[in-house]
C-alpha cells in the first residue's frame, strides 16, 4: 500500500510522471470489422492511453509498388478512463474537425511526390501512429482495407479489342453482371469496379 501512495504522490508533483501509473499497461488498438473492406465503416478504439490527455493520430496510406503516400493528422481528447474511440471523440484538426469514425481516412492529403489518385484494386495499407502533444510516440499499429472480398477472383481481360478486369465473387453463382466503363483508354481503373 505504501508504494502505491508513493507513486500517486509522485504523479501529483510531476505532471509528466502520470505515465508512470500506466507503465504496466500497454496501449492497444481494436477495430471492427476485423478485415474491413473499403466501403465498410470502421470503429477504431485505442485503450490504456494517458488519462484525460490529448493525443495526435497520424494515419498514413501507402500502396506497395506504387508512388502513393497519403496522410492525415488529427488531435483527439482521451477520456478519463484512457480510451480514444474514433466513433465518439471529436477531432480538433488539423485534417478535419468534429466527430466522424472515418475522418482519419477521408481527410488524407497526398504527400509531396505521391500520386494524387489511387488506380489499383490491391489492398490499402495504413499505418497509425499515436503521439502525445510533445511528439513522443505512444503507439503504432497497421490496418489493411481490402477493395473487394478475399474470396473474389480478379482476372485481366485482353481479348478481341476488349481491355478490362473481371471480378467474380466466390461461390457457384449465377451472379448479376455490372459493367463499368472508363473514359480514358490508357488508364484502367479497377477501384470502382471492384466494389
Amino acid at each position: 500500500m505504501r508504494s502505491a501512495r508513493f507513486v500517486l504522490s509522485l504523479c501529483e508533483r510531476h505532471p509528466h510522471a502520470k505515465l508512470t501509473r500506466q507503465l504496466h499497461r500497454q496501449v492497444s488498438a481494436q477495430w471492427e470489422p476485423n478485415n474491413p473492406k473499403i466501403d465498410d465503416t470502421i470503429r477504431i478504439k485505442f485503450c490504456n492511453l494517458p488519462l484525460s490527455s490529448k493525443v495526435q493520430l497520424q494515419t498514413t496510406l501507402t500502396s506497395p509498388g506504387e508512388k502513393l503516400k497519403f496522410r492525415s493528422s488529427c488531435i483527439f481528447p482521451v477520456t478519463s478512463s484512457g480510451t480514444l474511440d474514433l466513433s465518439t471523440a471529436s477531432c480538433a484538426g488539423p485534417s478535419y474537425k468534429g466527430v466522424d469514425p472515418m475522418g482519419i481516412f477521408w481527410s488524407m492529403d497526398p504527400q509531396p511526390g505521391s500520386l494524387t489518385r489511387l488506380y489499383s484494386s490491391g489492398p490499402l495499407h495504413y499505418a497509425m501512429d499515436l503521439y502525445d502533444m510533445e511528439q513522443e510516440k505512444l503507439f503504432s499499429t497497421s490496418l489493411v482495407r481490402n477493395i473487394y472480398d478475399q474470396g473474389t477472383s480478379r482476372r485481366d481481360i485482353r481479348s478481341d479489342g476488349i481491355v478490362g478486369t473481371l471480378f467474380v465473387p466466390d461461390g457457384p453463382g449465377p451472379f448479376p453482371a455490372i459493367v463499368k466503363l472508363d473514359g480514358a483508354a490508357r488508364i484502367k481503373e479497377d477501384l470502382g469496379a471492384a466494389l
